[in-house]
């Protein structure tokens, strides 16, 4: 349990307020974000960089992520299913897929296990083929992309195990593709800290 407020070394506080929340909503993590960053008071970073402290804090680069939409996510049991066919070698023609003993902690490349555009026709065939199949054959290509990732996704995790499949999902992560991106940024606010920081020392 905090009974404090948690403060970076410029004095900013990095927490929200949560005083005018119940206890549900607490636990929750529900709050209001139209208070983040709102500069109850001001600190400054030891390379003088003007931040605000009080509610949380508002990250430097705002990055809008794409969230699953409801086709997409009505989607994610039917390709777990098929590539539960595809690595049991129950897909005629695509028995190259089948799963052998399994391999954790592989590096995979995007050549391993690629989704070919022939696997693609054989999961929109057998989604059209089941009676309770809600989609119609636009509405799947219309998804391809995101079949094709989750696909691979299933086919890696069948043979690689978790820590390989997520990684198929994070180099496909626009959010971390933005951060890999800003690190150089990163870098360079460290550099002038620490250079802040031996001209303060002498």
């Amino acid at each position: 349990m905090t009974t404090a407020r948690y403060l970076t070394p410029s004095g900013r506080s990095i927490q929200r307020d949560y005083s005018k929340i119940d206890l549900y909503d607490y636990f929750n993590h529900k709050s209001g974000v139209e208070a983040i960053d709102k500069p109850y008071f001001e600190a400054r970073t030891i390379t003088d960089r003007k931040v605000f402290g009080g509610d949380g804090i508002q990250p430097d680069e705002a990055f809008k992520v794409d969230e699953i939409n409801q086709i997409e996510a009505s989607l994610l049991d039917p390709i777990f299913v098929f590539a539960s066919e595809v690595v049991n070698g129950r897909v005629p023609g695509h028995e190259n897929y089948r799963a052998g003993a399994l391999t954790f902690g592989k590096r995979v490349t995007p050549g391993v296990l690629p989704v070919t555009e022939a696997l693609l026709v054989a999961f929109t065939d057998f989604t059209l083929k089941n009676p309770s199949s809600k989609y119609s054959r636009s509405a799947l290509k219309s998804e391809s992309a995101f079949i094709k990732l989750r696909l691979r996704y299933n086919l890696i995790m069948a043979s690689f195990g978790a820590v390989s499949a997520n990684q198929v999902l994070t180099e496909d992560d626009a959010q971390v593709a933005k951060a890999v991106e800003t690190l150089p940024r990163a870098a360079q606010l460290a550099q002038l800290a620490a250079k802040a920081r031996l001209q303060a020392n002498r």
